[in-house]
């Protein structure tokens, strides 16, 4: 299916990396590769990556360049690495150990060629003892918004939120991922 490279953005959230990336050590087809783009983080990131997971290969960016910059950066360097597929999530994103199988298969499963995939979200708000799907998933407005362009974006499978801080009782967050192919 070519090569996959993860792609994971982070500032200051230690503990939530350390999850995202066991999470990716389990996976049933794991990355080709694994990239951590820091933002210039201050808690500890940078010294958890490089001691707990030395297989990973870790960007730390001088200054804070944002979620945009980061996938930025990090896109730059899965392309000139060679990679052929993406697989970008934020550092609150714990995927099912079958989310990455599930996503390279879509393309034969809808017997069409896809570019972009992404999952449907499941969170789990502040206090509940269950995750449930969020009202309006990332990949379903995205998924809507194409099939208007005459595009197939369908949610192909589940991940769940590593955490979801209480935020005065409004909608728990949503954690991003997908997986774009390198043309």
């Amino acid at each position: 299916m070519g090569v996959v490279w993860a792609i994971i953005v982070t500032r200051d959230r230690r503990e939530l990396l350390r999850e995202c990336l066991a999470a990716l050590g389990a996976q049933q087809r794991p990355a080709d590769h694994v990239l951590v783009v820091d933002n210039a983080s201050s808690d500890g990131t940078v010294e958890m990556v490089l001691t707990k997971h030395p297989d990973v290969e870790l960007l730390s960016l001088a200054v804070n360049e944002g979620g945009a910059g980061g996938f930025h950066e990090g896109m730059r360097r899965a392309h000139g690495g060679g990679a052929e597929w993406l697989w970008v999530m934020d550092d609150d994103t714990v995927p099912e150990p079958g989310a990455l199988s599930e996503l390279l298969a879509a393309p034969q499963r809808l017997n069409e060629p896809a570019a972009f995939l992404a999952s449907r979200a499941v969170a789990r708000r502040p206090g509940a003892s269950h995750e449930r799907p969020l009202a309006r998933p990332l990949a379903r407005r995205s998924s809507d918004r194409w099939r208007r362009k005459g595009g197939h974006a369908r949610p192909i499978c589940h991940l769940r939120l590593a955490a979801c801080p209480p935020w005065g009782g409004g909608p728990p967050r949503a954690a991003a991922q997908a997986l774009l192919r390198v043309e």
